[in-house]
């Protein structure tokens, strides 16, 4: 008797002092679905009409930070800059020239003004052509891979025309719907656990932001989170993977 006494007594006090080790009260799981969501994705549009020359990257490749990823056949934009820049040299000699004899009272003000302009004006030019220029490149704005491929070699494209989408799988976040009624106890940094519903793997994450709306009518709030893993050559976390978020809530002990 005299044992079975102690075992309890031993057991009572073991039970305290866990709840001293981890400090709270109690502990309750919520749980919410989540969708991985990429935070550089962008389908990039052709800022010229013209015919495409090359796209290096097909679906699926992966590609660097200013990888070439579109050029567009510009022979004609390319002559008009080099024409344009030849211009430029000739009306600013011919500026120059006229501020020199400006010294010496031999050119009249409204021909060293006229030629001012006349250098500017071919100068603003130049300097819009040079712009055209550079949309005969499409460079890629970040590390990623092409998701879709919306054109082809060799095609006719406006200005405006979607031309490929690309993605950067290696930085992720999940988007979480949560009833508005947790923003008593969820904030940035609440912590929970992810499972991929096409990969069943999981991994601890936390909260970064909560959205400030909350919608009215489902009484529900959107929530930011990231996972706290390194997905970026896996296939365990991909953009577009939903599944299961279980956040604990916690209430502190109190002596």
């Amino acid at each position: 008797m005299k044992k079975m006494i102690g075992y309890c007594a031993f057991l009572g006090i073991a039970g305290l002092a866990g709840m001293a080790t981890s400090g709270f009260a109690w502990a309750e799981t919520h749980q919410a679905q989540g969708i991985l969501r990429a935070v550089h994705d962008a389908t990039l549009s052709s800022e010229l009409a013209a015919q495409i020359e090359q796209i290096p990257y097909r679906e699926g490749m992966a590609f660097r930070q200013g990888d070439l990823l579109v050029s567009f056949n510009c022979a004609l934009p390319r002559a008009e800059a080099e024409a344009a820049r030849q211009e430029v040299r000739v009306k600013k000699s011919a500026w120059d020239t006229n501020i020199e004899l400006d010294k010496f009272q031999s050119v009249g003000r409204y021909d060293l003004i006229a030629s001012e302009g006349e250098y500017r004006k071919a100068l603003a030019r130049s300097k819009s052509l040079e712009i055209q220029v550079s949309y005969c490149e499409i460079r890629a704005p970040f590390d990623g891979q092409v998701q879709a491929l919306k054109v082809a070699p060799w095609e006719a494209v406006s200005a405006g025309q979607a031309l490929l989408t690309i993605v950067d799988p290696g930085e992720l976040e999940l988007n979480i719907i949560v009833p508005s009624g947790w923003l008593t106890w969820l904030h940035p940094g609440s912590e929970f656990t992810f499972e991929a519903q096409e990969s069943h793997s999981s991994s601890a994450g936390h909260i970064t932001r909560v959205l400030p709306q909350i919608d009215a009518v489902s009484k529900t709030v959107k929530v930011i989170g990231v996972l706290d893993t390194e997905y970026g050559a896996s296939v365990q976390f991909a953009p577009g993977m939903s599944g299961q978020v279980v956040f604990t809530e916690k209430e502190a002990a109190h002596d």
